[in-house]
């Protein structure tokens, strides 16, 4: 069932969990800096208004890129040994996205989706509950949105928390404010921020700057892979396991790769291929003129009309191929 407004999903989840006696927030599967944040942020307002204690599961341990939200002591990678009554899922609403174990799920007594993809409608299951507003920036907005008239029955210590968690989501998916769905209602959104003592430049910092030297080196590696095809209009980039094995980094470090290629000059497409098995590369895509969410959903995947993602089993050479066919017909 869809949830239609603010105001619904509002009384939807004051009622869920007012009734709820065990509470699950997941996001989807590599989690990011948006769907990872809003779980942060749900669970200091679950914590802190309603009193009840929170668990957020991943399905390994959680990425450093959020260690400056002391993500590790917030999340589990344990598998939970009991039935939930309420599994409230951030920042997806694909049911096989959100955990590899669906039984999860389907043994919950109540489960929502809180989402601002397009919709994928044979992703949508009847016997749960959605809200799902693509127009939003980022969940942690949609979030924020349900419980900013809350906020004053946090402590100063949770409300700045929440509100870095917040900034957080928005620094994600404007990747820093440089993507074209920045509009009013995200300064907006920002202002009410400032109040709980909010810091943006240390954010900023934390969350996109502050790497390790190899980082870097691993960027300047994936960006001298850069291919040009389609008569110059499709932009190609690519990270081995080999690169990341030899500057000793994980996978964590190809987060936001898009960003260095953000605006090229004369290119239409950007695609960033991740290898993340032998034969398997995650696909990152990226456009301003084409809406390559329909590319994406091709090979399984989704995500927002100008940045969307799916994976492909295959060589790096395979991949390529199968990416730039269907690419041919886009329009």
């Amino acid at each position: 069932m869809f949830i239609s407004n603010i105001n619904a999903l509002t009384t939807t989840l004051e009622e869920l969990i007012i009734n709820a006696k065990n509470i699950l927030l997941l996001t989807h599967k590599n989690p990011d800096g948006d769907g990872l944040a809003t779980c942060l942020a749900l669970k200091t307002i679950i914590n802190g208004i309603y009193k009840k204690d929170t668990a957020i599961l991943l399905e390994k341990e959680a990425p450093d890129f959020l260690d400056f939200l002391n993500v590790q002591i917030h999340t589990t990678a344990d598998k939970p040994q009991q039935d939930f009554d309420l599994i409230i899922i951030t920042d997806c609403h694909e049911f096989t996205r959100a955990y590899h174990d669906e039984s999860l799920l389907i043994n919950a007594k109540k489960v929502i989706f809180i989402d601002h993809h397009e919709i994928v409608k044979n992703a949508i299951k009847s016997n749960f509950l959605y809200y799902i507003d693509p127009h939003a920036v980022s969940t942690g907005v949609i979030l924020h949105d349900v419980y900013k008239h809350f906020l004053q029955r946090l402590s100063k210590e949770d409300s700045n928390y929440y509100a870095q968690c917040i900034y957080t989501t928005i620094l994600n998916d404007t990747d820093n404010f440089i993507n074209s769905n920045v509009d009013a209602k995200v300064f907006s959104v920002c202002h009410d921020l400032m109040k709980y003592e909010l810091n943006p430049q240390q954010v900023v910092t934390d969350f996109l700057l502050k790497k390790p030297p190899q980082y870097y080196q691993f960027i300047g590696n994936v960006l001298s892979t850069i291919e040009i095809h389609n008569d110059k209009r499709v932009l190609f980039m690519h990270s081995s396991l080999q690169m990341l094995e030899r500057l000793g980094l994980d996978q964590d470090a190809s987060s936001k790769m898009m960003r260095w290629v953000k605006g090229v000059k004369d290119i239409d497409i950007q695609v960033y291929f991740q290898q993340v098995e032998e034969k398997l590369f995650r696909i990152s895509l990226r456009s301003d003129k084409y809406e390559v969410n329909t590319l994406a959903s091709f090979f399984g995947g989704g995500g927002h009309k100008k940045a969307a993602g799916c994976e492909i089993k295959g060589t790096l050479t395979e991949a390529k191929s199968m990416i730039l066919e269907q690419i041919r017909h886009l329009s």
